[in-house]
């Protein structure tokens, strides 16, 4: 069920080579939230141990927020999650990485949007959850759609989509920015095996007129997107699907691009 009262927002951030850091998918809360966050983390973390015995056997257990020795207060499965607290806001920052981190960051980022999936109770705000994200992670499911992606667009996001869509040339479909380009880009180098990273390319995306987009990356037509047939717009918001998203790197890649189209909206508000 969408979420209306907004309770986090999500951005992604490039990798740095001074000082050298990995690209990040983040979802940042109002710090007043953090206890009953970190509550149904603990919650969710047990409930799902032999779920990540199966998809994630070599960190199979979630870790709780936790400075290390070297200051960084870590979290999520193989400790692939920064906790970064920035005035009255708290950022959990998902790292990307290949091999058996990536396992780690899809489980952690499953976790993640579970907790924040449920409103905390009495509380409101006079903004609408830009997008409310669902996703999955499976690597035993022979029908496929082992990464799915769903969720709900807001209201507010498909108004930006809009009007980026505006821009077209005889009602036909734009590029969207070229920083969601960049954000799945970044995304897919830092998380795919070497023999696929040449595929980086095949990251790209498309606003029409009305707002609807799709972003799409390497595979048989595997891509992110509010489709013909996700219902109708009410005054709050449509639903967001998928097609063919079958691995990690896949999702983790597209989430990115909408990680970054979020920002990019609330940038030019």
């Amino acid at each position: 069920m969408y979420n209306t009262a907004q309770l986090y927002e999500l951005s992604f951030v490039s990798p740095s080579r001074r000082p050298r850091t990995k690209p990040r998918i983040v979802f940042t809360i109002k710090a007043e939230h953090l206890e009953e966050i970190i509550r149904r983390l603990r919650i969710l973390g047990e409930q799902r141990h032999e779920y990540a015995l199966k998809y994630c056997p070599r960190y199979p257990t979630f870790g709780y927020p936790m400075v290390n020795l070297f200051g960084r207060k870590e979290f999520g499965y193989g400790r692939c999650g920064l906790v970064n607290e920035v005035d009255e806001d708290v950022r959990f920052e998902i790292e990307l990485a290949g091999g058996d981190q990536l396992s780690c960051c899809t489980l952690t980022l499953k976790v993640l949007t579970m907790a924040l999936a449920v409103p905390i109770a009495n509380w409101s705000s006079n903004q609408l959850q830009q997008v409310d994200l669902e996703t999955r992670c499976d690597s035993a499911d022979i029908y496929g759609y082992n990464h799915a992606v769903g969720g709900y667009i807001s209201s507010r996001l498909m108004s930006w989509l809009r009007e980026q869509g505006r821009g077209s040339v005889k009602n036909r479909h734009v590029p969207v920015p070229e920083e969601v380009t960049r954000a799945m880009r970044h995304a897919w180098s830092a998380v795919c095996s070497k023999s696929r990273l040449r595929w980086t390319r095949e990251c790209s995306g498309y606003i029409a007129p009305d707002g609807m987009f799709t972003l799409g990356c390497f595979g048989n037509a595997c891509d992110l997107a509010i489709y013909p047939d996700c219902g109708r717009m009410t005054d709050s918001y449509i639903q967001l699907s998928c097609h063919n998203l079958d691995s990690a790197d896949q999702q983790i890649t597209l989430i990115a691009g909408l990680a970054k189209l979020c920002e990019l909206a609330r940038r030019n508000e």
